[in-house]
């Protein structure tokens, strides 16, 4: 009977789970009015509009990804293949890519709830502590909230999607699916032993997770590594270990040879890594942003340490490793927070079993400060969002003329076309139809400073002479005017240009380029 109880407990919080990171998304659907269209990203939008860019080379029958935010793609490469897979899958259910990409999301984040779980039954034994801790390790955040509500900053526990289970549902699927996969690798298997059929789903699993989230098998690796070091010290035997490591490296290692050689030799994509910089948060923001659960987790580890199980070695090598990485000299280190609220939160509750374990009482208040005070940021965060839908926050919302000249290039203009337009439509074209543009994204633009730059210029201060030198230079074919480039300035119209689709807020003129 009390098994029975605790999966209608589980399934309740995974039910609250994907309503919560569902219901937005269908809320801004609905609340823009006659006059404006959701655009489908209510975090993050800039890489979100990124990833159904993508989407669309999948969707029109491409299994190599070509950079869609320049004019000068170069040759195609087996990069970001779980979204092409995604454009494929719509394309053959007959599912638009905004629908492909939620439904994606939203499995994503039922196997995350399974995932999370099962590494919560490894690593507490009491049934009462498991779903608490499960909870709170999906619920859970930082004192962001505290933060901004006191001082106005944004930290970390606001956008840093990857490092925390609810933002990681609620983002994008690729967080969402390498997270269950990362925790499922921690996970041990029911035999001590690793046999090789257990060895051959360890390859596969490390093998979708290159493919899906590549920056965190560094991390997975890590941890191994670390306990390795720990029973190596400790005098214990570590072969389990050492085999996990190898079946990881084997289904791992061909996938990201092959991500290193091609970002490394393309000249596209090596210009397009050179600008793909992701620092990791100071440290004073990593600390609000996983606070008072990082609190308790410091204090579990320096009860921990002398006595850990394996288990508690792992959430504290975990905690450790990932916090070095962070802090290694390198592009993306932020990449590394991956799923870094995880140990924070499982041990916070490890110290309140150890301080409260004899109290009942004391355990309780305890554990509902911790909610009460880590809740917020999250909810903060869907405020946010539908504030942003209902203020009709450009970001996120497009106007109806947009969209209806969206779909007109997408139906009636080449995918090997150039089209000219203000940053913000730039970012959304590739998204909505199959066109290029000169600038649209900040790290998927090549030299994307310098062609930002350009662009504003164009539609706000050049004279025609000017904007005739740099279209043909640029060997633009199209230039879009909607609201937000008039928006930028007053674009003087020139000769030579001709109408090809007019509404009453967007027209776009064919380039003569002799």
């Amino acid at each position: 009977m009390e098994e029975s109880h605790n999966k209608w407990n589980y399934w309740g919080v995974v039910a609250i789970l994907l309503f919560l990171v569902g219901s937005p998304y269908i809320l801004a659907f609905f609340a823009t009015g006659p006059d404006h269209v959701f655009g489908g990203f209510l975090l993050n939008p800039i890489d979100g509009n990124s990833y159904l860019a993508k989407m669309r080379l999948g969707l029109e029958g491409s299994w190599q990804f070509t950079l869609p935010y320049t004019s000068e793609p170069g040759e195609g490469s087996y990069l970001f293949v779980f979204y092409l897979f995604l454009g494929h899958l719509a394309r053959t259910l007959n599912w638009s890519l905004l629908f492909t990409f939620h439904f994606a999301r939203l499995a994503g984040a039922a196997f995350l709830t399974l995932s999370l779980y099962q590494f919560c039954k490894y690593v507490f034994a009491s049934e009462r502590v498991r779903l608490m801790a499960f909870t709170f390790a999906l619920f859970g955040s930082g004192l962001g909230w505290l933060a901004f509500v006191t001082t106005g900053v944004i930290t970390s526990d606001f956008w840093v999607a990857e490092a925390y289970p609810f933002l990681s549902a609620y983002a994008n699927p690729h967080f969402a699916f390498g997270l269950a996969i990362q925790l499922w690798l921690l996970t041990p298997g029911k035999s001590r032993e690793i046999r090789w059929r257990y060895g051959i789903k360890l390859a596969v699993a490390a093998m979708l997770l290159a493919e899906i989230a590549p920056f965190a098998l560094p991390v997975v690796v890590a941890i191994y590594g670390g306990l390795i070091g720990w029973k190596l010290f400790a005098k214990e035997n570590f072969k389990a270990d050492v085999l996990r490591l190898f079946w990881i490296g084997l289904g791992s290692a061909p996938i990201l040879l092959y991500d290193l050689w091609i970002i490394n030799t393309h000249p596209a994509l090596s210009g397009w890594n050179a600008q793909n910089l992701t620092p990791s948060p100071p440290v004073w923001d990593l600390l609000i942003s996983t606070a008072p659960a990082s609190i308790l987790a410091i204090l579990a580890v320096r009860l921990y340490v002398k006595s850990a199980e394996q288990p508690q070695r792992l959430l504290i090598v975990w905690l450790v490793v990932c916090f070095v990485l962070l802090y290694v000299p390198f592009n993306l280190q932020r990449r590394f927070l991956t799923g870094y609220f995880v140990p924070v939160a499982f041990l916070a509750f490890h110290a309140i079993e150890l301080i409260a374990s004899n109290h009942p009482r004391r355990y309780r208040r305890l554990v509902v400060s911790l909610f009460a005070v880590s809740i917020p940021t999250n909810m903060i965060v869907l405020l946010i969002a539908v504030f942003g839908v209902l203020g009709l926050e450009p970001q996120i919302v497009l106007n109806k003329h947009e969209s209806l000249a969206f779909e007109w290039i997408d139906e009636n203009l080449s995918n090997e076309s150039l089209m000219l337009a203000a940053p913000d439509t730039g970012l959304y074209l590739p998204a909505y139809s199959s066109i290029r543009v000169v600038y649209g994204h900040p790290f998927e633009t090549l030299r994307a400073e310098e062609q930002e730059a350009s662009v504003i210029s164009f539609y706000s201060e050049w004279n025609q002479d000017m904007l005739s030198s740099f279209l043909i230079g640029s060997d633009v074919d199209y230039v879009f005017i909607g609201p937000r480039e008039r928006g930028l300035g007053n674009l003087p119209i020139h000769a030579d240009w001709h109408i090809v689709y007019e509404n009453p807020g967007v027209v776009i003129y064919a380039v003569d380029s002799e």
